[in-house]
């Protein structure tokens, strides 16, 4: 079987894509979602690359896109597949169960959209799944924000130096937290440390840095409508778990 579909939102909507089961079953089988213009892939992926418990979402910045599916059983007539639960999203607007609020200035959506729990670097490459990024506040109070959008127990965009016994901080965009927001440390917090550490917040008033190797649920955010623009973070943090690598390939062009 080798099927196309064009899916099309009322202009200037936005499509999201949750991928609720796939079972290709066939080495070979493959499925791609791309944009309508300019053939750009959101993301492809094979039997022997999908983690069934990814629990992903792909966002296209169109309003239209196009799933390729390319699957054979066996023996014959063995059912296998995918199934897609696909929503619409305003362009001007925020994904459904995200909190929308005013965030540096910017109008912004912020959310914890999965319950799985991954280590920060994934976490970060989750939130991009999603058009967004690791949370980060530059100018308003990080606390308040949390709050906001009734986040706890997540990563944050934040991370801590090894420097000056952990008391430098960044966020993901590489700007220099102003004042460390009361970041307290739990272990390995030890001056001449080479490790960076990374951010959580336990609650909204009680942020922690810990290992980023640790496992726990992202905070993200986005402006309205979705993000192309994804931060990096350092390379050290970035080495703090591969979601993607070797599951998907995300080619963001528009």
């Amino acid at each position: 079987m080798d099927c196309t579909f064009s899916i099309e939102a009322n202009a200037p909507g936005r499509i999201i894509v949750r991928v609720i089961e796939s079972n290709l079953q066939y080495y070979a089988a493959s499925i791609s979602i791309r944009t309508y213009a300019l053939g750009g892939y959101l993301a492809s992926w094979s039997q022997l690359t999908y983690d069934k418990d990814r629990d992903d979402n792909f966002i296209g910045l169109t309003n239209k896109l196009y799933i390729n599916f390319n699957s054979r059983s066996s023996p014959p007539g063995n059912a296998a597949g995918v199934r897609l639960l696909l929503t619409f999203m305003r362009a001007n607007g925020c994904p459904p169960r995200w909190t929308p609020m005013t965030l540096d200035g910017r109008s912004q959506c912020v959310g914890v959209p999965t319950q799985n729990v991954y280590k920060f670097g994934a976490a970060q490459r989750y939130c991009n799944l999603q058009r967004s990024n690791l949370l980060i506040s530059e100018r308003d109070n990080i606390a308040t924000v949390l709050q906001r959008a009734n986040a706890a127990n997540v990563w944050i965009g934040m991370t801590a130096e090894p420097s000056g016994s952990y008391s430098t901080y960044r966020w993901i965009n590489n700007i220099r937290v102003a004042a460390n927001h009361n970041v307290s440390c739990t272990g390995g917090c030890r001056p001449g440390s080479t490790t960076h550490r990374c951010v959580y917040a336990r609650d909204p008033r009680s942020l922690i840095q810990i290992e980023c190797g640790q496992s726990i649920r992202p905070a993200c955010f986005m402006p309205v409508g979705g993000t192309d623009t994804f931060y990096a973070g350092s390379s050290a943090v970035r080495a703090s778990g591969a979601l993607l690598a070797g599951a998907v390939l995300l080619l963001w062009v528009f």
